[in-house]
């Protein structure tokens, strides 16, 4: 820890996170621009939750960052924010994927938390070009052909983009989308109920 330098206080706040990621065949490249506003210098912890292989080298710009701890299945990496006021830093890493099909990518989170106010956070993803975006994506993207965002209030710890590599045969089965099909005949179920019902009561009536 920097000489000066306090821990993140409860002042502190992301006003601003923009996060890019690339996927490709076993691994994604993460870059993360972040914005925190301080009352006074600070150190804020940010953590990533590892999925399989090693930890990821980071590569800080902007700010100071202390070597990396591994904690379980964690990697704490301490920034240290020398400046009151805006702070604004780059955090770039690459992230071995565990599973290769569901292309769960782990993010770096940073210890303090957004405004709770403004959907200030960004994230972009890439997927290869040629690639089938399937179901079961979190958070649930806009595409424009392999490039998919969404702005929501929070950073997330996990970024997860399921798709079929270029020229691999996709099948019905594969588009479907379980989570969604289960809520749909949830609503279906509670709607027939109804209906029962309502003419049930109209027949004793």
């Amino acid at each position: 820890m920097a000489s000066g330098v306090a821990p993140a206080a409860a002042a502190a706040v992301v006003r601003e996170a923009r996060v890019l990621i690339v996927f490709s065949p076993g691994a994604c490249e993460v870059v993360t621009r972040v914005a925190v506003d301080t009352a006074e210098p600070a150190v804020v912890e940010h953590r990533l939750m590892m999925d399989g292989g090693g930890p990821p080298e980071f590569v800080v710009v902007g700010a100071i960052a202390s070597r990396g701890e591994i904690v379980s299945r964690t990697v704490r990496v301490p920034v240290s924010l020398t400046g009151s006021g805006r702070n604004e830093y780059s955090v770039r890493y690459r992230a071995p994927l565990a599973d290769a099909t569901a292309q769960r990518c782990p993010l770096l989170v940073p210890g303090v938390p957004t405004d709770g106010v403004n959907r200030a956070v960004r994230i972009d993803v890439e997927v290869p070009a040629g690639a089938t975006v399937l179901p079961g994506q979190f958070p649930a993207f806009s595409w424009s052909d392999r490039h998919g965002t969404v702005t929501i209030g929070h950073v997330p710890s996990f970024v997860r983009v399921p798709y079929a590599p270029p020229g691999a045969p996709v099948s019905w089965s594969d588009r479907l989308d379980i989570q969604r099909t289960i809520d749909v005949a949830a609503i279906g179920t509670l709607g027939v109920a109804t209906l029962a019902w309502i003419a049930l009561r109209r027949r004793r009536a």
